[in-house]
């Protein structure tokens, strides 16, 4: 299958595209990032925001699947809502127009759970109201609106939004940092590790499972709902430290206390399995071993052994 993925050198792009290219799909890369040595498939550069040098790329390659990942983070965003607006919005309006021009069967988009805010509804699943609190809220939510409205007026493509809570791994460098920094702080060898005390607990999606969800989403049927919410392991920050401590038992965790970020963590997937058949899998632990190991340091048990 031919797969066009935009936003290509991103954290979770980079793992989709590998696994998509694992799995016998041709990959064509759309990005204004230079693409890295070890970049797989055919990589054009470009601006989503520029609709005819993103039309014409499509045009060359008549991709089935444009796999919608380009996109300006939260942090930035809330710090840059005109960038913001102009990648998240109009460049995601470009990216659907383009594939309505030249054909293509699906988009998949990555839309967020900062669609939500806490307490807002007692609905927790993929029908929950929309109600964001922050600018990439927004953002996201219009692209979720704006595919809903293409779909009843052109009927084609099929547009599969994907609801991603936190996603982490190995590599994580640009978005929001607050538990990631906690993770590479502990993989670094600091001795002594600040975390923010959150008062309750958050998704943990891994980044493999995020990118098998998006392979699955190649060939899954055709969506019920505007978005699938799709969620990980629901944990505390406690929970992740009291782990790390156990691999690094030198290292002192210090609390700090902090303002739990507004995004309605209590969301739940509810379509997901039945629909795409598959839901991320790996545990919280388990995701954190799999970073310690990616960074090629031993894992340490109880009592001073090592794996």
């Amino acid at each position: 299958m031919k797969v066009f993925v935009t936003g290509g050198s991103g954290f979770l792009a980079q793992r989709f595209i590998e696994l998509a290219h694992r799995n016998g799909h041709e990959v064509i890369c759309y990005d204004i990032v230079e693409p890295g040595k070890a970049s797989v498939g055919t990589w054009i550069l470009g601006d989503i925001t520029d609709y005819q040098a993103l039309l014409t790329a499509m045009r060359s390659h008549q991709p089935e699947i444009v796999v919608h990942l380009a996109t300006v983070l939260s942090d930035v965003c809330e710090n840059d809502p005109v960038l913001g607006t102009r990648v998240n919005c109009v460049g995601t309006a470009s990216v659907f127009q383009a594939a309505h021009e030249v054909g293509a069967r699906r988009v998949i988009y990555a839309s967020s759970v900062a669609v939500f805010t806490t307490g807002t509804s007692e609905i927790r699943g993929d029908h929950r109201p929309i109600a964001p609190e922050g600018a990439y809220g927004v953002t996201k939510a219009y692209g979720e609106l704006l595919a809903e409205a293409l779909a009843r007026q052109w009927g084609a493509p099929e547009f599969l939004g994907l609801r991603f809570g936190w996603i982490y791994g190995a590599g994580r460098d640009r978005g929001w940092r607050a538990l990631q920094q906690v993770i590479d702080d502990f993989l670094s060898g600091k001795t002594e590790v600040q975390y923010p005390d959150f008062s309750g607990a958050n998704d943990w999606t891994f980044v493999t499972d995020a990118a098998t969800t998006l392979l699955h989403c190649l060939t899954s049927q055709t969506p019920t709902v505007r978005a699938y919410n799709v969620t990980g392991d629901y944990r505390h920050v406690g929970d992740a430290v009291k782990h790390l401590q156990r691999r690094f038992p030198g290292t002192k965790a210090i609390p700090v206390e902090a303002e739990f970020p507004p995004t309605a963590w209590e969301f739940q997937c509810e379509r997901l399995v039945q629909e795409v058949g598959y839901r991320p899998e790996t545990s919280l632990e388990s995701g954190l071993d799999k970073m310690i190991l990616a960074r090629g340091l031993q894992i340490s048990e109880p009592g001073g052994s090592s794996t």
